[in-house]
């Protein structure tokens, strides 16, 4: 249901294998429209749908929609096209009983395949599907797409149409490349006639038309005219409007409804709302239309309850991530600050590790963090001196001078390997050792005069 900008409301008025018809709303200009939508995959096929724009819009026939405009949407030709308030004949043939009605239709479709014939063109795909029925307008032909010039030296191979109206010389492969279009436009013509008349034998044009040996049909479908108004005596569609008129507004109803339904479902009240109301204007009264008009005030309401729910639910839950990021952070900035040290980590390449350092796992480190940079991958390194009184240095730097009444130094270290030396408080040397130390490890060693290994965990 979703259509180019500038356009809304639509009603889905036609479906085939080729692509979707919709009458719509065109806003600028607030006038009724149809909108033919064709998908194509392949640049030839895109060439191909616009010329289908561009033909009918040459023709210019009273017989043809007008042509407004044509435009590429989300991989689709979209062809703009005059709406015609009318009967489709498919949908329309069982509710026209009036034999007199029956025979004014059969006319004004043989009218306007003759116009369309006069101008050397022939349609291709003659069906009761692309036949509108209009009282004040008369009989309109849609679908060009397979419409081409009737030209006998063209040799194409193709087969267009409707199985059921294909004349049988397209579909016999000798008679290819050699097909009066014309003709064949004939035989369709006389199976359309056939489903609004009957297999009537009073009507000998009907015969005629259909007829396997397209040489004894008519030569195009203004010669056909011409025999027809010699057997037929018939009234104009005109004298029809008030007959003509009810069989829309029995079937309107269902189809502007069917889709006021589906924009309900897509929460676009606005455009059902419109739909409802021209349904009202059809059929006065109409139960289903004032149903879901009165629908429409809870629905919307509901929508705008979940809209805000939904809105206090993400400013809350944004709120609450805030406050977790801002706890985070303040605890791992006193995590780093919670050490005795106070030093300046220099950011020369880190050294080879050593096979007897003290570490919290085999992950080498390939380069070494300033505390400043990554406050929250600090780990503690805790320093137990036993009976000894002694300075711990890291990397030539003092960390802490350690007593019997202090005998444990605690810093925070981010990941690298470090030299550690320990001295005597008069400089003796005691120990020296490379540690290497991982993002959130605790690391002990303890320090004993005369030890030559220190524990880890």
């Amino acid at each position: 249901m979703k259509l180019p900008s500038g356009f809304d409301t639509p009603v889905i008025i036609g479906k085939g294998a080729y692509g979707t018809v919709y009458r719509a709303r065109q806003k600028q200009l607030d006038r009724q429209v149809v909108i033919k939508m064709i998908p194509f995959s392949r640049e030839k096929y895109r060439n191909r749908h616009f010329q289908e724009a561009v033909t009918q819009a040459q023709l210019n026939l009273p017989c043809l929609p007008q042509v407004y405009d044509v435009l590429i949407w989300k991989e689709n030709v979209c062809i703009v096209m005059q709406w015609i308030r009318s009967l489709n004949l498919q949908k329309s043939i069982s509710i026209l009983q009036n034999n007199e009605l029956r025979l004014a239709i059969a006319e004004g479709v043989i009218k306007a395949v003759s116009a369309i014939h006069a101008s050397g063109y022939a349609h291709r795909d003659i069906k009761p599907a692309n036949i509108l029925i209009s009282a004040s307008e008369g009989v309109f032909l849609i679908d060009l797409g397979f419409s081409t010039r009737n030209d006998l030296n063209n040799t194409s191979n193709s087969v267009r149409g409707t199985k059921g109206y294909i004349a049988p010389e397209i579909l016999e492969k000798k008679e290819r490349g050699r097909v009066d279009y014309f003709r064949a436009d004939c035989y369709a013509l006389g199976i359309v006639l056939k489903n609004i008349l009957g297999y009537d034998r009073r009507y000998p044009l009907l015969e005629m038309l259909v007829d396997p040996d397209p040489s004894n049909r008519p030569s195009h479908a203004g010669e056909a005219y011409q025999i027809w108004k010699r057997q037929v005596n018939c009234r104009s569609l005109e004298y029809f409007t008030s007959e003509i008129d009810r069989g829309i507004r029995k079937i309107m109803p269902g189809t502007l409804l069917g889709s006021a339904s589906q924009l309900t479902g897509l929460r676009r009240y606005k455009e059902a709302y419109r739909l409802c109301l021209e349904t009202l204007q059809e059929v006065p009264g109409n139960p289903d239309a004032l149903k879901m008009i009165s629908s429409f005030a809870e629905k919307i309401r509901k929508r705008r309850t979940g809209s805000r729910v939904v809105m206090l639910s993400i400013i809350s839950a944004t709120a609450f991530i805030s406050l977790i990021i801002i706890l985070f952070l303040n605890r791992s900035q006193n995590l780093y600050n919670s050490g005795n040290a106070n030093f300046t980590v220099s950011e020369r390449l880190i050294l080879p590790r050593p096979s007897d350092s003290i570490s919290a796992g085999n992950v080498d480190i390939q380069y070494r963090y300033n505390p400043s940079e990554t406050p929250s991958l600090t780990s503690e390194v805790h320093f137990r001196v036993k009976n000894l009184d002694c300075m711990i240095y890291i990397d030539g730097e003092l960390v802490g001078q350690s007593s019997r009444r202090k005998p444990v130094i605690q810093c925070n270290l981010p990941p690298a390997t470090y030299r550690i030396l320990i001295t005597g408080t008069n400089g003796e040397f005691i120990k020296s050792e490379r540690i290497q130390v991982l993002p959130f490890s605790k690391i002990f060693m303890k320090i004993e005069k005369g030890q030559e290994k220190e524990g880890s965990q």
